[in-house]
Order: C-alpha cells, then sequence, then structure tokens
C-alpha cells in the first residue's frame, strides 16, 4: 500500500501528457479536430477520475487501523468514517503542481515529437523515400542522447 500512492502520482502525469501530447497534435496538424475517438476519450477522462476516487479510499484506509477478520476488513472499507475517527494523514507531499504541470508539458512535448516524426518517416517511406525517412529518425533518435 505504501507503493501505491507513488504509483497514482505516475499513472495520473502518464494519462494527463498523453492527453497534451493529443491536443499539441491535435492543434498542430489536424486544425484543433480530436485525434481520439470519442469513447477514448471518454475512458481516459473516467480513469482520471477513478483516480480521484481511489486516492479518496486510499486516505481513509491509511487513516485507520484495519480489523482482523475478513468480514470486519469489508465493513472496515465500505463503511463511512465516524466523526470520531482520526483524520486521515495527509500523503507524502509530492513535487509542487506546478513541477508537476512543466513534468506533464515536457512528457508531452516529448511524445507528440515522438509520434510526429514517426509519421513523417512513414509518410516518407509511402512516397518511396525510405532512406530519407531512416536518416530523419536517425536524427531524432541522436538528438535524445
Amino acid at each position: 500500500m505504501a507503493a501505491w500512492s507513488a504509483d497514482e502520482v505516475l499513472l495520473r502525469e502518464e494519462v494527463l501528457a498523453f492527453c497534451e501530447a493529443e491536443r499539441m497534435v491535435a492543434r498542430r496538424y489536424f486544425a484543433g479536430e480530436d485525434l481520439l475517438f470519442p469513447r477514448s476519450l471518454q475512458t481516459l477522462r473516467e480513469v482520471l477520475a477513478l483516480l480521484d476516487v481511489l486516492g479518496d479510499v486510499y486516505r481513509t484506509v491509511t487513516g485507520r487501523r484495519p480489523p482482523e477478520s475478513e468480514e470486519g476488513f469489508l465493513r472496515w472499507v465500505l463503511e463511512e468514517p465516524a466523526d470520531t475517527s482520526p483524520t486521515p494523514p495527509a500523503l507524502t507531499p509530492g513535487p509542487a503542481a506546478e513541477t508537476q504541470t512543466e513534468t506533464t508539458r515536457r512528457a508531452a512535448r516529448s511524445l507528440a515529437e515522438c509520434h510526429v516524426i514517426l509519421a513523417k518517416a512513414e509518410a516518407l517511406e509511402a512516397l518511396g523515400e525510405r532512406n530519407v525517412g531512416v536518416r530523419l529518425v536517425e536524427g531524432w533518435v541522436r538528438s535524445r542522447e
């Protein structure tokens, strides 16, 4: 359970970076039209909403001592906390919101750039310019090292 908080932050950052990369590519190359199917966008929003709910559950569960019996554990997880319940402890503070936002933007730019380079290389190959596409990808990979 201790690792869940960090894993949740990583998953949230990945989903947000993917959404931002989609928006960047859509604005730049597709006049702002959505690149994903509506169901895919809805699924991403649901994942983020579920992470919020799971965060609440995590804070509730870590804030109270669990019972030893399986039945007691189930009741403990599902019940509403009483006014006398101790306040759940704060999660270990992560990076500041601004840092997380900048991290997400950098990851999104990198992801968008990767997809655009690969799409250009595929287009060049389809046009019979495979070597040009390979050089494009090689140059991009070298610039990332």
